[in-house]
């Protein structure tokens, strides 16, 4: 399962550059099944979550884990359950509803 999370992992971050440019940051993270895509200063995760989730992607804005506001806003990326493919293609929604 590691080096399947790992490779599933890799698709996300992969995708960061390539997609996201400008519009969420994606590093790499060496434990769990999420990732936390840092989005700009002037763009509110709960907003953004709601445009990510109209396009069919499951994300959660990272706000709604904080005692206190963040100051930036990040959307919750889940990769475990999903084919290399299936995240290609998730990120490509998540970066058109991100613009």
């Amino acid at each position: 399962m590691t080096a399947l999370h790992a490779e599933r992992q890799a698709a996300i971050v992969k995708a960061g550059p390539s997609e996201l440019q400008g519009l969420c940051d994606l590093p790499p993270n060496d434990a769990g099944m999420h990732l936390t895509g840092w989005l700009r200063k002037d763009v509110d995760d709960r907003e953004a979550c709601s445009a990510v989730a109209a396009a069919g992607v499951d994300v959660s804005p990272v706000s709604t884990y904080c005692i206190d506001p963040p100051s930036r806003g990040a959307l919750r990326l889940g990769y475990t359950g999903y084919t290399t493919r299936q995240i290609s293609q998730a990120a490509r929604r998540l970066a058109e509803a991100l613009r």
